[in-house]
């Protein structure tokens, strides 16, 4: 699943902030829909060649947007963080 997310190591914008934005364009254009899961921190990170970090920040944020309490874990999507995204996709 993580081919649906692009990042680009030149950019310089921060890569938690392409991260962020590449999930919520994938939740607006239909890539990514509400209760499907995500890939592990582990695997995420591997599969877009950045630092695991990177990705657990950018899962919690999803996860305090969505009130799961299960932890980044098992991060599902959520509709909070959907309208998130179309908010910024409007934006």
């Amino acid at each position: 699943m993580s081919q649906v997310f692009f990042i680009n190591p030149a950019d310089p914008t921060p890569l938690y902030a392409q991260l962020t934005r590449a999930i919520q364009f994938a939740i607006a254009t239909g890539k990514l829909r509400i209760g499907e899961q995500l890939p592990t921190v582990r695997q995420m990170a591997v599969d877009l060649k950045i630092n695991a970090n990177t990705v657990a920040k950018v899962y919690a944020g999803a996860d305090r947007n969505s009130g799961d309490p299960e932890g980044s874990r098992n991060i599902y999507m959520r509709p909070p963080f959907r309208a998130k995204a179309e908010a910024a996709a409007r934006a």
